[in-house]
């Protein structure tokens, strides 16, 4: 009542098997080179389930490496015009690459070197970036820099999309159609490293541009609220714009508001 290549196995389980595994040797286009009654017929069977896993998984990685080559040669299209109408943003993002880039044994801050960049990220996540203009504009005027947030084990793929002001304030962090993901929780820690360190980097020129940044954001959030402005697409249909917006925000502290903080103390403690 059992198979002596599969002991403890009944032979019609084996014979089950058995067809299982000649179908996945056709599949693998290995029929020619298998054996046809292997002394272990489950431990052959597990072994070219493994393989076509491999190969489904290698396939898969092809397609999507694929999928990616032709979304960014799309974008290099598509970006021309807009090359053209926004001629600052490339320089803007030579001048800040090396400032703004950071990685850690877990994730990766990648700064795009163009608008190309930019659009092919937004059609991979199929969020907002491929569609409006308006992120463009306050590149140009140093209001806030698109950046990619991604994991170090997969620093080419597309993870979360970033919009930062020039004090490393994180304005907006958004995924695939514009969602946020509670995975996005983990990567606090991550942020707050960065912030700590660009701290260090920063140039009084790009913390007073963080400071009017910071005053157009409070400016833009007070109109949108009496405005009564709600998101019209998404999970976060319905609710106010300028909620949504201060829930995603991650400020940093300047260190010039630091010090400034100190002299105020200390002018107090001596007014005493």
């Amino acid at each position: 009542g059992y198979c002596h290549h599969c002991p403890g196995i009944s032979v019609k389980s084996a014979a089950d098997m058995w067809l299982d595994y000649i179908e996945l040797a056709e599949k693998a286009g290995c029929i020619k080179t298998i054996s046809l009654t292997p002394p272990d017929l489950k431990k052959a069977h597990d072994a070219l389930i493994s393989a076509a896993k491999k190969q489904e998984a290698a396939l898969e990685i092809k397609q999507r490496l694929k999928k990616i080559s032709d979304i960014r040669a799309r974008a290099q299209r598509d970006a021309i015009p807009l090359e053209k109408k926004f001629p600052k943003v490339k320089k803007v993002y030579e001048a800040i690459s090396e400032k703004y880039a950071y990685t850690n044994d877990k994730y990766a801050i990648v700064v795009p070197s163009c608008i190309a960049d930019i659009i092919a990220e937004g059609e991979l996540l199929s969020t907002c970036l491929s569609r409006v203009e308006r992120y463009y504009d306050r590149i140009e005027r140093k209001e806030s820099y698109i950046f990619f947030l991604r994991k170090a084990s997969e620093p080419d793929v597309p993870y979360y999309t970033l919009e930062v002001e020039p004090s490393g304030t994180i304005r907006q962090k958004r995924t695939v159609n514009d969602n946020q993901n509670p995975d996005i929780n983990e990567a606090t820690e991550f942020f707050r490293e960065w912030q700590g360190v660009l701290q260090k980097r920063l140039s009084k020129s790009d913390k007073e541009l963080g400071e009017k940044s910071k005053e157009l954001r409070i400016q833009g959030f007070k109109e949108l609220r009496e405005s009564k402005t709600i998101v019209r697409n998404g999970f976060l249909r319905g609710k106010l714009l300028a909620d949504v917006l201060e829930a995603d925000l991650l400020e940093v502290e300047l260190q010039k508001d630091k010090s400034i903080k100190q002299k105020t103390k200390k002018t107090s403690r001596k007014a005493g």
